[in-house]
């Protein structure tokens, strides 16, 4: 799965995930992939709150990731992990 990583937020140090092509994520399987790497704190019918290496994560149905409180070199490294373990889960619609 190809994706950049672009700045979400400068103030609060957050880096979004943002997919070369258009995604939607099953939270379900999402969920289930992410309690492998990390900790799920809770989720809606459209996002997945998560915690994963200390650093807050958040995973929406239409694709949008959020890592939250990270620094560059960081979020590729937990972008990496994050997508790969939601694509070996098969979470990608």
């Amino acid at each position: 799965m190809d994706y950049r990583i672009i700045e979400a937020c400068v103030s609060v140090d957050s880096y979004q995930i943002q997919f070369n092509k258009r995604v939607k994520l099953d939270l379900k399987k999402a969920a289930d992939s992410i309690e492998k790497i990390g900790q799920v704190l809770g989720e809606t019918k459209v996002v997945l709150f998560s915690k994963i290496d200390g650093f807050g994560v958040s995973i929406y149905e239409d694709g949008r990731i959020i890592m939250k409180n990270v620094d560059k070199d960081e979020s590729e490294k937990l972008a990496k992990k994050i997508v790969d373990t939601l694509e070996s889960a098969g979470a990608f619609l």
